[in-house]
């Protein structure tokens, strides 16, 4: 039932349809590295996740922070939601 109503949604507004699926990935607690949100919406092109992923920064709903990789001690950009 869910797939179906997603499958409509998405036909109809795709730019909504990946920006749901962009918020549902980053709605943790700590987010997500950009990396992750790539492999899971692995069928959709890179730019097209990131355009998306750079309006919903502007329009404010997402947070971009970096941190510090546990072991190997490199930066890592994170989305959140607000």
């Amino acid at each position: 039932e869910f797939r179906r109503v997603l499958f409509r949604s998405e036909k109809a507004n795709p730019l909504m349809a990946l920006q749901s699926k962009i918020a549902h990935i980053i709605g943790g607690e700590d987010g997500e590295a950009i990396s992750v949100v790539f492999d899971r919406l692995r069928r959709y092109k890179k730019p097209d996740v990131e355009k998306c992923l750079n309006m919903m920064i502007k329009n404010g709903t997402v947070l971009e922070f970096e941190t510090v990789h546990k072991y190997n001690k490199k930066k890592v950009k994170r989305y959140k939601m607000k």
